[in-house]
């Protein structure tokens, strides 16, 4: 994802296999010298899908919206965006922000404990 212009996903269906990861980052640790100073990817929408786990770590994006999925597992962590939101989704189990620095942010209410934000500037009303 974080090497397209934009990117949207409406309607798909991934199943419900744990398993299978929905991979949207570089899935690694990337090196200081991989950093771009402005992401290639300048939007990306996924809305009304259904999908098992959700690794998008590692990703660089001007602007993530996720709005209105099914999501059993979400990993944002280690992610430099900076747009964030994340809307209206059912989440089964947990968040992991984890590391992400964003500039401006808007995350749905979510369960206690589920969404994890260790440093991070993420901070959830």
């Amino acid at each position: 994802m974080d090497s397209a212009d934009e990117v949207l996903l409406d309607q798909c269906n991934f199943g419900s296999d744990l398993n299978l990861a929905v991979g949207l980052g570089a899935g690694r640790p990337l090196s200081p010298e991989e950093w771009s100073k402005a992401p290639n990817n300048r939007y990306s929408l996924i809305r009304n899908c259904v999908l098992p786990t959700v690794d998008a770590s590692w990703l660089e994006s001007r602007h993530l919206r996720l709005e209105s999925n099914t999501i059993e597992s979400l990993d944002i962590s280690n992610s430099r965006i900076e747009k964030l939101e994340v809307v209206n989704n059912r989440v089964s189990l947990g968040v992991n922000l984890e590391n992400t620095q964003v500039k401006e942010s808007t995350i749905q209410p979510l369960a206690k404990g589920q969404a994890k934000l260790d440093g991070s500037n993420i901070r959830l009303n």
